[in-house]
C-alpha cells in the first residue's frame, strides 16, 4: 500500500519502497461487500508479482442471512471468471477484479428426541438463495444395538419456511428466510405392509419412496409418527396379460392413505386376480360406440382389467353411419354374429374384435351443374343427372365416368368434358379410383360452347342403271359419296332407308322384293375389300356409326373433316315390279356424346 496507520509503542522504522513508473501495474478492485485483499480501489503492484486475492465467503448481515460470494469477473491478468472466493494470478498489465455477491439464507439441520445416543445422517444444510427449493434428508431409523428409534417429523425453528411433507424423512423445503430444521425422533414400533395374495408384480409407495417388486415391506417407525402409504395397482404380470387389482386395506383405508404408528401393526392390502380385456372394432373409425357393463363408450376400442369369474354384458353399435363411410357388423373374431352378448365367466385374457363390412359414398358432380348427359359409377349409368352418389363396398375397385358431350338442344348449347377435380391434366375417362377406405366426391369439369350441327354430302345420288336379279354392285371410286362435317362440334353419322318411292324392302339378306344395302365410312380412295353382312347393312330404322357398325369411321368426326361413304347394293331374288326403283338413303348426324 501507499499508506499505513499504527500505534507507536516501541522504536520502529518505516522503509518506503519505490519502483519506476514503467515497472508498476495497476489493479482495480471492486466489491460491494466485505473487505477483500487487495483492498477495494486502485492498487499499484510491481509488474510480474504474484497476487493472491481473496474475500470472506460470507459477509453476514444478520443471523442466518448474508451476502455469499459467488465468484469474480476479471480482465487483464486476472482470470476472466471464477466461482470461488479466491484467485491467484501473476500481474503483468493493467487489470480489474470485481467480486460477485448473492443474498443467501442459512439452512441448519439438527435433531432432537430419543436416539439412544446415535447421531443421524442428515443432508441439505447450507447457504441458499431466497426462493431455492432444497431436498433435505435425515436418517429414518437408528439402532443402538438393542433398541430401534425412528423419525417422527420435521420442525422449523427461527423462521417459517414451507415444508412439502413434514412427516417425510426425505422431503423438500423452500428457503424464504433463515431456519433451523429439527428432526424429531422417538423409540420405534415395528410396522409391516403385506399384499394378499402374495405376489411381487407390484409394490408399495411409502412416504413418497417407491418399493417395487415386493409383497412385503417392514419399517421401524417412531412412535406417534404419521406415514402416507399406497399399494400399487394394478400389478401387471410379466406378460402384461394378467394383473392383480387392489381391493381394500385391512384397516379400511383408501388405496393411498395416512396411518399413525402408535403401536406395532401389520396391514394387509387385499387384491383380486384380473385378466386383460381388449375389445375393438375393425376397421377403426371415429364414430359409433361400444357398450361395456351398461356404460356407453364413444370410441372404437376398449381396454381394461376384469376380475376372474365375473360376467360382463357388451354390445357394439351397428350400423355406424358417417358422412361418407358406413359400417355394418359382420361378425366377432370368435364367430359370434350378435351385436349384444355376454362375456364370461372370465378365466383368461380376452382379445375380441368386431369385424365390420364397410361401404364408401362415391359422389360424382358435374361443374357447371347440368343434367343433359349421364354419370356412370361402376356398372350403373344414370341418365339426365347433374350429380349422383352411390354406396359401394370398400373392397370394390371403383370406376367413375361422365358423358363427354352434354347437349342442350333447346339453345344449341353443348357442355364438353374437360378434366377431373383440380387437375387440368387429369382428363381420362373413365376415371379409376381403385379401392377406397373413405368416401370421396369427384368433380367433372365441363366447358360450355354454342354449336352448329351441319354436314354436307356430295354427290347426292348413286344411279345404278339396270341390274340382274341377285346381283351385287359396289361403288366405284368415282361414285363414292363424300360426307363433310361443316358444323362446330364432333358428330356421329347415322344411316337409314326411306322407301316412300319403291315397292322393295331393305333386309339383312336378299329375298323376293327384298334388297340389301351395305355401307362403310372411311378415308380410303378404294372401296372396302368386303362388307360385313351383320354390321354394315342399312335398316329402315336409324343406326349410328361406331368403330364396328358402318366402321371403321363415321363416329366422333371432328369439325371440318371429310369421310368417304362407300355403298354396296344387292338386288332381290325376284320382284313383281321391274320398273325403276328409287331408294332414299337418309344420312343423319348427332353430337358425339361419349
Amino acid at each position: 500500500g501507499h499508506s499505513v496507520t499504527f500505534i507507536l509503542e516501541m522504536p520502529s522504522s518505516v522503509e518506503w519502497r519505490w519502483v519506476g513508473e514503467s515497472g508498476v501495474c495497476q489493479l482495480d478492485v471492486s466489491s460491494e461487500h466485505d473487505d477483500p485483499y487487495p483492498p477495494v480501489g486502485i492498487n499499484y503492484i510491481p509488474c510480474g508479482e504474484w497476487v493472491v486475492a481473496d474475500v470472506e465467503l460470507v459477509d453476514s448481515t444478520s443471523p442466518g442471512s448474508g451476502w455469499f460470494c459467488t465468484g469474480w469477473i476479471g480482465t487483464g491478468s486476472v482470470p476472466p471468471v471464477g466461482d470461488t472466493n479466491f484467485t491467484v494470478f501473476q500481474l503483468n498489465e493493467h487489470s480489474t477484479l470485481d467480486w460477485e455477491w448473492e443474498a443467501r439464507h442459512r439452512l441448519v439441520l439438527t435433531y432432537e428426541g430419543e436416539t439412544g445416543g446415535e447421531i443421524p445422517t442428515q443432508t441439505g444444510a447450507g447457504w441458499y438463495v431466497e426462493g431455492d427449493t432444497v431436498t433435505i434428508y435425515t436418517e429414518p431409523e437408528l439402532f443402538d444395538g438393542s433398541i430401534y428409534y425412528g423419525f417422527v417429523e420435521w420442525e422449523c425453528r427461527g423462521g417459517a419456511i414451507w415444508i412439502e411433507e413434514p412427516f417425510f424423512y426425505n422431503t423438500r423445503v423452500e428457503v424464504s428466510e433463515p431456519c433451523t430444521l429439527v428432526a424429531h425422533y422417538s423409540t420405534a414400533v415395528a410396522c409391516t405392509l403385506v399384499k394378499s395374495p402374495a405376489q411381487d408384480w407390484g409394490g408399495f409407495i411409502v412416504d413418497g419412496i417407491e418399493y417395487p417388486n415386493t409383497d412385503t415391506v417392514a419399517f421401524w417407525w417412531g412412535r406417534g409418527s404419521h406415514h402416507f402409504i399406497e399399494a400399487t395397482t394394478p400389478d401387471y404380470g410379466p406378460d402384461s396379460l394378467e394383473a392383480y387389482g387392489f381391493s381394500h386395506w385391512s384397516d379400511g383405508g383408501d388405496t393411498a392413505h395416512w396411518v399413525e404408528a402408535s403401536a406395532s401393526f401389520i396391514l394387509y392390502a387385499y387384491y383380486t386376480h384380473q385378466f386383460k380385456v381388449s375389445i375393438r372394432k375393425e376397421p377403426p373409425r371415429s364414430f359409433g360406440y361400444l357398450w361395456i357393463d351398461d356404460v356407453f363408450i364413444f370410441d372404437d376400442e376398449y381396454s381394461g382389467w376384469w376380475e376372474e369369474g365375473t360376467v360382463h354384458p357388451i354390445a357394439v353399435s351397428t350400423p355406424d353411419l358417417g358422412m361418407t363411410v358406413r359400417y355394418y357388423l359382420a361378425n366377432w373374431s370368435d364367430g359370434d354374429t350378435n351385436y349384444m352378448r355376454d362375456l364370461g365367466p372370465i378365466d383368461s385374457t380376452i382379445d375380441l374384435i368386431a369385424y365390420y363390412d364397410g361401404e364408401v359414398k362415391i359422389t360424382v358432380t358435374k361443374d357447371p351443374l347440368q343434367s343433359f348427359g349421364s354419370i356412370t359409377i361402376n356398372d350403373s349409368t344414370y341418365d339426365s343427372v347433374a350429380t349422383k352418389y352411390r354406396w359401394l363396398p370398400m373392397d370394390d375397385s371403383i370406376t367413375v365416368s361422365v358423358s363427354r358431350v352434354d347437349v342442350d338442344e333447346s339453345v344449341d348449347t353443348a357442355y364438353i368434358f374437360d378434366y377431373w377435380n383440380d387437375d387440368p391434366t387429369d382428363s381420362i375417362r373413365p376415371k379409376q379410383l381403385g379401392m377406397l377406405s373413405e368416401g370421396t366426391e369427384v368433380i367433372a369439369h365441363y366447358y360450355k360452347i354454342y354449336f352448329l350441327l351441319e354436314f354436307t354430302t356430295s354427290p347426292a345420288t348413286w344411279d345404278l342403271d339396270t341390274l340382274d336379279r341377285e346381283y351385287t354392285r359396289t361403288m366405284y371410286p368415282f361414285e363414292v359419296i363424300s360426307v363433310t362435317n361443316t358444323g362446330t362440334i364432333p358428330i356421329d353419322y347415322g344411316l337409314k332407308t326411306v322407301e316412300d318411292f319403291t315397292s322393295w324392302t331393305a333386309g339383312y339378306s336378299i329375298a323376293h322384293n327384298t334388297y340389301v344395302l351395305r355401307a362403310e365410312f372411311d378415308q380410303n380412295s378404294l372401296p372396302p375389300a368386303s362388307f360385313s353382312p351383320a354390321l354394315d347393312y342399312v335398316k329402315t330404322s336409324s343406326e349410328w356409326s361406331t368403330s364396328t357398325i358402318f366402321g371403321p369411321m363415321g363416329y366422333n368426326v371432328p369439325s371440318g373433316e371429310s369421310q368417304n361413304l362407300w355403298l354396296q347394293f344387292i338386288t332381290p331374288t325376284g320382284t313383281y315390279d321391274y320398273t325403276r326403283q328409287t331408294i332414299i338413303l337418309q344420312v343423319l348426324a348427332r353430337p358425339t356424346l361419349y
